[in-house]
């Protein structure tokens, strides 16, 4: 008879993080590696795009103790993430190898809203479909997911959840029938808030109460679908060429019209030399990204 095990669903983090304070080493005295804690914040921009958030999160490494984040500098890093839904501050365990020092925070320094990256997997413990307003975030299915996760420190697992957005788009409404309860999931997307008691960044140093607020992830996942190729390989070119249309977003129709009328068939092209024209535009697409 098998024993049941803890399963290891974790929450994969990357993005840039300005510290807050200089960074702290939680050790003995003596030793020489150690646990580094540097306070720093999420930038978020809200469902709609139009909010400028900040939320706290510390960010921790076990190396040696001389390892620091200097304040005044924004640096790249990716970790495993642990948000505990009971109001404590969200923990970013780094890996130290994958720390960067981009530039320094200034009011010229890129825009890192919402650019935070994240791969989530674990079980799908609720699902929701919700109908709201373009600055809402439209039509999307909200899904609840379970992750556990190892606490390096503590010692033990912990178990979150994580709330994620799938939009009702085109190239992404197909895949909301994947979403069963009960069945392991995993998404990629960007971090967009926290529901929290947010501070604006003109605050970042201020302290986030935290008996007043429950952190829950919300991710919109970007360029995630399914693939609907037949699995023995054969399909109607009518049937692909239809599916070619539907996964595309507006963004990608609008420049698929404008390549197309810079090189307009002629008039005697046939089907196939038009499915060729798409095809090539599709191509000049993914060049450009």
């Amino acid at each position: 008879m098998s024993l049941g095990r803890t399963p290891n669903h974790p929450l994969i983090v990357s993005g840039h993080f300005e510290p807050l304070s200089p960074s702290v080493p939680e050790s003995v005295r003596g030793n020489q590696y150690g646990f580094v804690s540097t306070l720093s914040y999420f930038q978020c921009a809200g469902i709609g795009g139009g909010k400028a958030d900040a939320f706290e999160v510390m960010l921790k490494t076990n190396t040696i103790l001389t390892h620091s984040l200097e304040p005044g500098f924004i640096y790249y890093l990716s970790g495993k993430l642990i948000a505990m839904n009971d109001g404590s501050i969200p923990v970013l365990s780094y890996f130290e190898n994958s720390v960067v020092r981009v530039c320094e925070a200034s009011d010229t320094q890129p825009n890192f809203k919402s650019k935070t990256g994240a791969v989530g997997m674990g079980h799908v413990a609720k699902r929701e479909e919700v109908v709201g307003s373009d600055e809402e975030g439209g039509n999307r299915l909200e899904v609840e997911i379970v992750h556990h996760d190892w606490d390096v420190q503590e010692r033990c697992h912990r178990r979150f959840l994580v709330k994620y957005i799938i939009p009702s788009a085109k190239n992404l409404l197909k895949t909301h029938t994947l979403y069963v309860v009960g069945r392991e999931a995993e998404i990629a997307g960007n971090l967009f808030a926290l529901k929290c008691q947010a501070f604006s960044e003109e605050r970042c140093d201020s302290h986030v109460n935290k008996n007043s607020f429950v952190p829950v992830l919300l991710l919109q996942p970007k360029g995630f679908g399914v693939s609907t190729d037949d699995p023995k390989g054969k399909r109607r070119a009518s049937d692909a060429e239809n599916d070619n249309g539907e996964d595309q977003s507006g963004s990608e129709k609008s420049d698929a019209m404008e390549i197309e009328e810079d090189n307009p068939p002629k008039a005697q092209a046939t089907r196939a030399t038009a499915r060729k024209a798409i095809l090539q535009a599709a191509a000049k697409r993914m060049k450009r990204l």
